[in-house]
């Protein structure tokens, strides 16, 4: 909607807040970053849907996998140091 000064109105609605249910998942949907969650023995617990832009696969074709069946041999050591210790995480990766 405009007004008439030509300014956009905010949609009337339930303002989202991270208190309210699908807030973080609205972000998940919409984030152009991909976010990757694995356990210690690398398997896929979720992968963010932007995901597929970057690798050519579904979310979905990653889930339950692991990630050492994407990853090359020569790169593998970063994962595995990531996935072995109590508080390690790759808090952003270039591809």
């Amino acid at each position: 909607m405009q007004s008439e000064g030509g300014n956009e109105k905010q949609a009337k609605g339930p303002k989202l807040t991270p208190q309210n249910p699908g807030f973080y998942s609205t972000i998940l949907e919409h984030i152009e970053e991909a976010i990757v969650v694995i356990d210690r023995d690398g398997m896929i617990s979720f992968a963010s849907p932007s995901i597929e832009e970057l690798t050519g696969h579904l979310p979905s074709e990653l889930n339950g996998s692991n990630i050492y069946n994407f990853i090359h041999t020569e790169d593998r050591g970063l994962i595995s140091e990531c996935c072995t210790g109590p508080d390690k995480q790759i808090k952003r990766a270039e591809h």
